[in-house]
């Protein structure tokens, strides 16, 4: 939560993730509008997921047409097709 408030304050964070509120709130200056919101652990299992597989793929990584099995069942399962 406190990095939520921090990133929907207009305050200058001088806090230890000050520099990473900063950054998320300058790339959110490149959007028409932009807002933080906080997400209950259980409701964030499939992005936590996909965030550690990314750490199994070296370099840079795109898919054009298909994704691998992995990517795919996470984003199955939060559509709630499985």
């Amino acid at each position: 939560m406190t990095v939520i408030r921090g990133i929907n304050s207009i305050e200058k964070d001088l806090s230890v993730i000050g520099t990473l509120i900063m950054g998320v709130r300058s790339m959110g200056c490149t959007f028409w509008m932009f807002t933080g919101s906080h997400v209950r652990g259980e409701d964030n299992f499939n992005a936590h997921s996909l965030a550690r597989l990314a750490f199994h793929f070296e370099g840079l990584l795109a898919w054009m047409e298909k994704a691998p099995p992995q990517v795919s069942y996470h984003v199955a399962v939060d559509l709630g097709l499985f």
